[in-house]
């Protein structure tokens, strides 16, 4: 896939797809605030099945657009890829929904302070 002008689809795709790429590429930047900010406040590690939990919750009290699960896992992927996510810790550190050993990710921000704070540094 590759981005463009109209927003994310592959150049061979049809007129369709450009168009509707380009009409999700705003609602995928809100989301992915939305995500970003669930991250930082929560302060520690989250499963992608607490992050899409947590969604969840506060689009229902807040009144946000829904996003599907996968949606939610793609702008995770997205901040991981633009560096203010990052794996916090050892692989599967973290447990899903049914059980099996899941990643933990953190907002690159609390990772920081979190680093700092056990190397007793001030951060700010």
């Amino acid at each position: 896939m590759s981005k463009t002008s109209k927003g994310l689809a592959r150049a061979a795709d049809p007129a369709t797809s450009h168009t509707a790429a380009a009409k999700a590429a705003p609602r995928a930047a809100t989301i992915r605030e939305r995500v970003r900010l669930i991250m930082e406040a929560a302060g520690r590690g989250m499963t992608h099945d607490e992050i899409i939990s947590e969604y969840r919750r506060q689009a229902s009290q807040l009144g946000w657009t829904p996003a599907s699960d996968s949606g939610i896992r793609t702008r995770v992927h997205e901040l991981v890829k633009a560096g203010t996510v990052t794996r916090a810790g050892q692989l599967g550190g973290g447990r899903s929904r049914y059980g099996r050993a899941a990643n933990l990710w953190i907002a690159a921000s609390v990772q920081i302070l979190e680093t700092a704070d056990q190397k007793g540094v001030d951060a700010k």
